[in-house]
């Protein structure tokens, strides 16, 4: 075992045996990490020998942890009976403990955890200790999660109203394939029945998201490389000047990802990109200012001021 393996070891054990919170037998944590028991009974005497300085910079007694000697040499069971700072709760300002809230929030968003009672439970948790207040505004994006989460469980047909601003409003029924992410924008990517071609819906565009009786069906599908997003031909083009730290997340959107560009004298890009909405970009823009703009056409340009006087606007009023 090399010494990185060996410190990997060390390091779960410690979790796994204060988690048990009762003796184990040497035998059964070797089962449980599926390494011999002697690595088992060296990794137990190095915790004895390890702990954290106290308040002088050195190791005292009571800095270290402690194990039952006789329990492991007589018995070959492991017995901790001092565990040091496991059991000490970590000290957060409360800007620390908001920004810790404000990710978990994001992390509720997730399709595979939306309805995880743990993160509720520590959410509250640092809310009781003193945070500093934060609300995070899920509502859009989360609305219609369960009834797809659900639906891709099941394997069932979804339909829901959707506004698209090529083809305005419209009912469709769908047989979902998965739910994506590009930063805080989700989507649905789903086989359109009404259109008999996989498309790219956004949560925040969906209004009475509703799971049918009607079981979903396998479709050949072009997007098995993973992209996600698909340019329609009748998908407006957008022109973007983008900085180079920037490029990864714009690739997204060029036909072939993988193609080389060559930038300016400046160091940016100028690509051209099928659009589907104006205001997605206006979102895209706004969110990486600076790195992304939009220089062409106007209808894009004018999306982008206004998305940022909202923004403007919203943030005075919440006195920021």
């Amino acid at each position: 075992m090399s010494t990185g393996e060996r410190l990997a070891l060390l390091v779960s054990l410690v979790p796994y045996l204060h988690a048990l919170g009762e003796p184990v037998s040497v035998t059964d944590a070797a089962a449980h990490f599926d390494v011999p028991e002697r690595q088992i009974r060296g990794a137990v005497k190095q915790i004895a020998v390890s702990g954290q300085p106290g308040e002088s910079g050195t190791y005292q007694d009571l800095d270290l942890f402690d194990i039952d000697w006789d329990a492991l040499e007589n018995d070959d069971e492991i017995v901790v009976t001092r565990f040091v700072a496991l059991e000490q709760p970590p000290n957060l300002s409360p800007l620390e403990a908001a920004t810790i809230i404000g990710g978990l929030h994001y992390l509720r968003q997730l399709p595979s955890l939306a309805s995880s009672e743990v993160l509720d439970r520590l959410i509250a948790k640092l809310a009781r200790g003193g945070a500093a207040p934060i609300t995070v505004d899920t509502a859009s994006a989360t609305e219609a999660l369960p009834v797809l989460q659900d639906a891709l469980q099941r394997g069932r047909r979804v339909t829901f109203a959707y506004r698209s601003p090529t083809s305005g409003d419209s009912e469709r029924t769908v047989d979902p394939i998965r739910l994506e992410a590009l930063d805080d924008t989700w989507y649905l990517r789903a086989w359109c029945l009404g259109r008999d071609d996989e498309r790219l819906f956004l949560l925040d565009r969906m209004r009475g998201a509703r799971m049918l009786d009607e079981a979903s069906e396998t479709h050949a599908t072009p997007t098995a490389d993973g992209a996600l997003y698909r340019p329609g031909d009748a998908d407006p083009v957008v022109t973007l000047d983008v900085a180079a730290s920037a490029l990864p997340i714009v690739r997204e959107y060029l036909p072939e990802r993988d193609r080389p560009l060559t930038p300016g004298a400046d160091g940016r890009y100028v690509v051209e990109v099928h659009a589907g909405t104006w205001e997605h970009f206006a979102r895209l823009a706004c969110a990486n200012a600076g790195r992304i703009r939009v220089i062409a056409p106007g209808e894009a340009r004018d999306a982008v001021a206004d998305w940022a006087r909202r923004g403007l606007a919203a943030a005075g009023a919440a006195g920021l």
